[in-house]
């Protein structure tokens, strides 16, 4: 979602239709709207909720028709607020427009009408409105997550507090659509136990009573395991932050910083290497299972050839007829029996191949051997002719071919063996160029250093426990689960025969398959987009923060900051800006998602670029941190709104947005006090040009 401009029309204190144009710029990207508290600052950010919604957030929510137009009014007259938005989604630019008709009735003012619509052009260019506008623009932006895209600066501190965690805990179940997951499984898990109850009803015997008792105690050891299991991969995510934090400090520090980056280019060279020896071991078996049939049958092939040509040496010369008569014999029967000839002919009875082969004469052939013995000798003489050499032919071919399959199969495995040894003798020297390094760290580092290493040894090793306690918990699930599902077979196999038992099986399984993929499905989603949270979370929160913290998502999805050398993990107690700036690294982070989502096959939602729309972001933050703030908001989303006052704005903020503001608009307020003509309040938007080098803004408008 792009937001392109927006009208606003008698709503609060926004007297007759004005508009503003947000910037799309990428390079540009933040909109600047300035005004003083009691301007219209809250009202120009709820009038877009409202706008979406309906939502409003203001006091006194009835009375949002503008004081003037409401005082021009005679009785009976009508009078329409209304906010239109225009936007662009997916590349299909939509406008929604919500407004609302009051009627002045004696000193009273009665809503008339409620309207709200949504119209899109399609590409063809023609405008198109969709069947239930409501229900599509949720599903644009849920509704549900829209207070993290439009907020008050000043008050999105809750989220880092205690009481934050379900907001937090919300917006990641809606972000991948895991809120409609959960209810299934409950709903799902509800089925199971109707049909389960309605089956053991039907088909009352001691073995279902039985089986059914052993299903209940079965069911809470599995949820006891899970539970445990759960706290485990919450204790291996915060160590795995703190690992990777100290690893961040060791790679800035200028003592240490050389030595370990040589040190990750070895692991990442050993974890090469490891898979590489696993890959040649594959290698080596599909060899073994595929060729080495062929070392036994080549010894065969060797030795036949080895007879032969000392046969025929011993003879006069080597001559085709001189293998004994006997050896063609045997080969032509095995050939007829097999039913092929050895150029692959079929041989069957009748056939003009069948009869060559067994017509052929060996002993014949051999007195004809004889005779060109004593009758002709010289060259030329072993070559044989007709049916003779062709049969030799063939023989010595396939004889020769299965000695050269021999050879090369022991070549290859040599080479595969040879490969092998050098890999592991690699790894074995990486290994202990690794331990010198690590020892260096020790011997050479600063104490600042050798604390630093000493507390990445003391996470590896608490880590390395936790890897045993997970290993233990994934066994007593498996355990756990497999006597579950044991009984549960069990169960199935006592049922009753009776139509009505039966059809309550089939649902019961039904439903535990359903309920089994669907919580296969929560945990898979819930792991990767707590991964990606952290991730995203740690990156900005390390570009806003002036003080040696990091902040990630907790196993009870709580947004936590922590020292780096806190060896207890404890939480940092967080000033109201501190709180502020966690909070905007958490939403920075779902932003991410939201738009990384958009290239991937979600079933409940399916992300998208959204803007960020913030009212009074820098009210409690010092100086450094409104600079790194303002450094850090641009990147924030592609598109981001800052409603704020002059004196937010003047200093650090404008000089650190100079080159990032597009468009940038004041808030005049009319009132009788400023403008004696003003009878009644109301609030002009008025559009700064813009300078060249950036938004500079006069002294005397609180701008640097």
């Amino acid at each position: 979602m792009t937001l392109h401009d927006l009208t606003i029309h008698n709503f609060r204190q926004y007297y007759g239709s004005q508009r503003l144009v947000f910037s799309k710029s990428a390079s540009r990207n933040v909109t600047i709207i300035l005004g003083e508290n009691g301007e219209g600052k809250t009202a120009l950010l709820n009038a877009i909720k409202w706008c979406f919604y309906g939502v409003n957030d203001l006091p006194f929510p009835e009375r949002s028709l503008n004081e003037r137009a409401e005082a021009e009014l005679v009785d009976g007259g009508q009078a329409k607020i209304s906010v239109a938005i225009t936007f662009e989604d997916r590349q299909c630019v939509y406008t929604a427009i919500r407004e609302e008709l009051f009627r002045k009735s004696g000193k009273a003012l009665i809503r008339v009408e409620h309207k709200f619509y949504l119209r899109y052009l399609d590409e063809a260019g023609a405008e198109n409105e969709p069947f239930n506008a409501e229900y599509a623009i949720r599903s644009i932006l849920p509704e549900n997550m829209h207070a993290y895209f439009f907020f008050d600066g000043e008050r999105i501190d809750a989220l880092s507090k205690k009481e934050g965690t379900e907001g937090i805990k919300s917006a990641i179940k809606i972000i991948l659509g895991l809120e409609v997951i959960e209810r299934a499984i409950g709903c799902a898990g509800d089925a199971c136990e109707l049909f389960r109850k309605e089956f053991s009803d039907r088909n009352r015997n001691a073995d279902t009573a039985r089986l059914f008792q052993f299903l209940e105690q079965d069911r809470k050891l599995l949820a006891n395991a899970l539970e445990r299991k759960e706290t485990l991969d919450g204790a291996h995510l915060a160590l795995t932050a703190q690992k990777e934090a100290v690893y961040q400090e060791l790679k800035i520090n200028e003592g240490a910083k050389e030595l370990q980056a040589h040190r990750e280019t070895l692991e990442a060279h050993i974890a090469a290497l490891t898979k590489s020896i696993g890959d040649a071991n594959a290698d080596l078996r599909e060899l073994i299972s595929k060729s080495a049939y062929t070392a036994f049958c080549g010894r065969l092939a060797e030795r036949f050839l080895s007879l032969t040509e000392k046969y025929e040496a011993d003879g006069a010369g080597a001559r085709a007829g001189d293998i004994p008569p006997h050896f063609y014999t045997a080969v032509r029967e095995c050939l007829i029996e097999r039913g092929q000839c050895i150029c692959g002919a079929a041989l069957h009875e009748g056939s003009p191949a069948y009869e060559a082969v067994k017509g052929f004469d060996a002993h014949a052939l051999g007195r004809d051997a004889e005779e060109r013995r004593g009758g002709r000798a010289g060259a030329g003489a072993g070559i044989g002719t007709g049916a003779e050499a062709s049969w030799r032919a063939h023989v010595f071919s396939a004889m020769d071919g299965a000695a050269r399959r021999k050879s090369a199969f022991l070549a290859r495995a040599e080479a595969l063996s040879l490969r092998k040894r050098q890999l592991i003798e690699t790894r074995g020297e990486a290994i202990e160029e690794l331990d010198a390094v690590a020892g260096k760290l020790d011997a050479q580092a600063s104490k600042n250093i050798r604390e630093l290493e000493a507390r990445r040894k003391k996470i590896e090793e608490e880590l390395n426990d936790t890897l045993k306690k997970q290993t233990y918990v994934e066994l007593d699930i498996r355990q756990a689960r497999e006597t579950f599902e044991k009984h549960e077979k069990e169960f199935d196999r006592a049922q009753a025969n009776n139509a009505k038992a039966e059809l309550a099986k089939k649902r019961l399984e039904a439903a535990q398959t359903l309920q089994k993929a669907l919580e296969g499905y929560l945990a898979d989603s819930t792991r990767v987009v707590h991964q990606t949270l952290n991730e995203s979370i740690t990156a900005v929160y390390g570009n806003f923060s002036k003080k040696g913290y990091f902040a990630f998502i907790d196993e009870n999805f709580r947004l936590t900051v922590v020292k780096t050398s806190d060896e207890a993990g404890r939480d940092v107690p967080m000033s109201q800006g501190e709180r502020q700036i966690a909070s905007l690294c958490f939403i920075g982070a779902l932003v991410k998602i939201a738009r990384e989502i958009v290239s991937k096959d979600q079933l409940f939602f399916h992300g998208g670029v959204f803007p960020i729309v913030m009212d009074s972001p820098f009210g409690a933050l010092d100086h450094d941190h409104k600079e790194r703030v303002g450094q850090g908001m641009p990147q924030l989303a592609e598109q981001v709104v800052l409603l704020i006052s002059r004196t937010q704005w003047a200093g650090e903020v404008a000089r650190t947005l100079a080159t990032r503001v597009g468009k940038r608009y004041k808030l005049v307020n009319h009132n009788a006090k400023n403008d004696p003509e003003a009878k009644y309040e109301y609030t002009e938007i008025v559009e700064y040009p813009m300078p060249e080098g950036g938004p500079h803004i006069p002294a005397s408008e609180g701008g640097a």
